[in-house]
């Protein structure tokens, strides 16, 4: 009990300005958690089929990674503030436009001002919270964006398993159908991300004491030993994740025969166990430091990852389902705080830029081709791919990063 309250004040000693922003992610993050789940099923029911759902994903993420370095960019010229403000009010209308329409062109409109809200919402993570933290609580506010990242898409996955039947029973009365409870649903999640609007009131750019921040530059970063690596592992997990995570809730539907209720909710379980599992990082980076925790822990996950596709059993694949998930989700922020320790004040915002574009860019190729592939050749492509990508990811990273990680954050810790 004691470690619970010692836990919550050092989240209450947080900057205002750090508190503000992780309100503002925490409702974007619900609305996002909540289209993941159920987008893939509304474009089924408006009778399109898996193709042009991984072409409507990967075209958002495609403009997420595109639009990366501009949204760095945006992030110096307007400042935290105005940037938090105007990727919430994109993504909220991005969302209420992909519910209220039942065109290809419009559903993928929305699908690209979505990933241009959220390049502006991940570039700015690592740097702002760099910046709006001391070094001994820094690890910790990574550490609980991450979790408050995975509990607000826990509850939107949550609230897609009942709301389309609080819909059903109330506003849609007796003229009730999957799609029409669908679009209200993705309705009440645009609205949603157009409040997360409101904790950016608080922020305050005269508090924000962050360092000036180097321009932009593609080739001089990827010119940089320790950011081309950083950002081609990210684009190794990019690759891998591009291939499954988009379409987990239609796999459950089609694969296992899941209804949307039972998708939600094991969405939402899936959620959970992710955020559990990131209160393990500060165990797991004392005991193993930042480098090997990442790797032994996405190493880890593969057995579970083929056990999803090869093993057909409900239980096993749910098993396998969510641990996969949360080993995975134990290495995000641990990787991205390791990679704003290794770079200088001045090459951050370069950085998370460069690694952002990486990621996203081989996530949406990967999308779009496992659209596709899951068409003509089923699923067990897609996650003997992803193996190969993760496997890669995880020994590229150690071997680039570990001593790295005992020459210089050793020192830095001693001293």
């Amino acid at each position: 009990m004691s470690q619970i309250k010692g836990y919550a004040q050092r989240v209450g000693n947080f900057s205002t300005n750090a508190k503000s922003f992780l309100g503002c992610i925490g409702l974007n993050f619900v609305s996002l958690g909540a289209v993941q789940v159920l987008l893939g099923l509304y474009i089924l029911e408006l009778g399109f089929a898996e193709d042009f759902f991984g072409l409507v994903v990967g075209a958002r993420i495609l403009t997420t990674g595109l639009l990366a370095v501009p949204a760095g960019t945006l992030n110096e010229k307007i400042g935290a503030k105005n940037s938090l403000f105007l990727a919430s009010i994109l993504a909220g209308i991005a969302i209420i436009i992909q519910a209220l329409s039942s065109s290809k062109f419009l559903i993928l409109t929305g699908s690209l001002m979505y990933g241009g809200a959220l390049a502006i919402l991940f570039v700015m993570i690592g740097p702002f919270l760099s910046n709006n933290s001391q070094a001994k609580e820094r690890e910790e506010l990574f550490s609980f964006n991450f979790v408050l990242m995975t509990a607000a898409k826990t509850i939107g996955s949550f609230l897609v398993g009942f709301l389309p039947i609080i819909f059903v029973k109330t506003i849609l009365a007796q003229e009730t159908t999957e799609l029409l409870s669908h679009r209200y649903v993705l309705l009440a999640f645009g609205i949603i991300a157009l409040l997360a609007v409101i904790p950016t009131i608080f922020i305050d750019e005269d508090e924000d004491d962050k360092e000036k921040q180097d321009e932009i530059d593609v080739v001089d970063g990827l010119k940089e030993e320790r950011i081309s690596k950083l950002s081609l592992y990210q684009f190794l997990l990019g690759a891998g994740g591009g291939l499954i995570a988009p379409f987990f809730s239609v796999f459950l539907a089609n694969k296992l025969g899941a209804t949307t209720q039972e998708v939600g909710t094991m969405m939402f379980l899936y959620r959970v166990t992710m955020a559990l599992a990131l209160f393990l990082t500060p165990y797991l980076v004392g005991k193993m430091g930042k480098v090997k925790s990442v790797g032994v822990a996405q190493i880890t996950s593969l057995p579970f990852l083929l056990a999803i596709v090869l093993v057909p059993n409900f239980a096993i694949v749910s098993f396998a389902f969510l641990f996969r998930g949360a080993l995975m989700n134990i290495t995000k922020p641990i990787a991205s705080d390791f990679a704003m320790e290794i770079t200088s004040d001045a090459k951050q915002t370069t950085t998370s830029s460069l690694m952002r574009t990486s990621k996203s860019v081989a996530r949406s190729v990967a999308a779009m081709l496992a659209g596709w592939l899951v068409a003509n050749y089923g699923y067990k492509a897609t996650y003997f791919l992803t193996f190969f990508f993760y496997l890669t990811g995880a020994f590229l990273f150690v071997k680039s990063f570990l001593s790295v990680e005992k020459k210089e954050l050793k020192g830095i810790k001693q001293g």
